[in-house]
């Protein structure tokens, strides 16, 4: 790790030590190892082991290693400066093009509506606002892009407690290999939408942002009213387009260095099969 990279607080070191031993799954790591990849110093790294262990949440073994004894994770994998960075595209899209753009992310097996924004002319209401949150088991385009980007692991995991549904105004239950192929039939797509609409009359277009690991961030998506539209294919294909070069966009945003903690590389890789 360069130099440049290092955190230069306690509560960045403290952090990237953290970060460390949840990306080590409860596996034995060696206090050398965690100093080396995280670019800490062996006394720092030992300061701060020290105030875990007596706090509980790192356990000793009698090999100078340490196994992390807590759960701890982003839910949401976004930067400071990467939510500037999308609350000012989102801000543009929706004045530009008259739309109510929203951010999404997930939040255990809800979705939660992190940001929106609209143009005052609007001329009709969401329910779904800012902290607004529902489950998955209607498969509209929100629910189905976000469970495809889920393993097969995580998908069976869900139908233990949830029962998935089609959209739309005719809603009925699935059954679970129903299900499994609408989620399915989402997987290689990047935008994707309900053009017929909810049952509340809103159409939505989205698409979905990964992070440079590859793990999701976050759902777009562009809400309108489910009106007639004089040409379907040409309607699909502009809100497509604008989905398209904000994801491009985007992606390349969360891919610079702002879009990760100081000196955070990927933990995730060095404990990776």
């Amino acid at each position: 790790m360069a130099q440049d990279d290092r955190p230069t607080t306690p509560n960045d070191r403290m952090l990237m030590v953290l970060e460390y031993l949840s990306g080590a799954k409860q596996a034995p790591v060696r206090q050398a190892d965690m100093a080396r990849d995280c670019g800490i110093s062996p006394a720092t790294l030992s300061r701060i082991i020290n105030v875990l262990s007596e706090w509980g949440y790192v356990l000793r073994t009698n090999k100078n290693q340490v196994i992390g004894n807590f759960r701890f994770q982003r839910n949401v994998r976004m930067s400071e400066s990467y939510q500037l960075f999308l609350n000012t595209m989102i801000t543009e899209i929706g004045a530009q093009h008259n739309l109510v753009v929203e951010v999404i992310v997930n939040a255990g097996n809800d979705l939660f509506w992190q940001s929106s924004t609209a143009p005052s002319n609007r001329s009709f209401s969401l329910r779904a606002q800012p902290g607004f949150r529902r489950g998955l088991m209607e498969l509209d385009v929100l629910s189905r892009l976000y469970l495809a980007r889920l393993s097969g692991e995580q998908l069976r995991s869900l139908f233990d407690r949830v029962n998935f549904s089609t959209t739309g105004v005719h809603m009925k239950l699935l059954s679970e290999p129903e299900a499994l192929e609408v989620i399915e039939a989402a997987r290689p797509k990047l935008v994707d939408w309900d053009f017929d609409g909810n049952r509340q009359g809103i159409r939505r277009f989205a698409t979905y942002i990964t992070d440079p690991e590859g793990n999701f961030a976050h759902l777009l998506s562009l809400a309108e009213p489910a009106t007639p539209t004089r040409d379907r294919s040409a309607h699909e294909a502009e809100i497509s387009e604008i989905l398209n070069v904000a994801r491009t966009r985007l992606m390349q945003e969360m891919g610079r260095k702002s879009s990760s903690p100081p000196g955070r590389g990927n933990v995730e890789e060095r404990f990776a099969g």
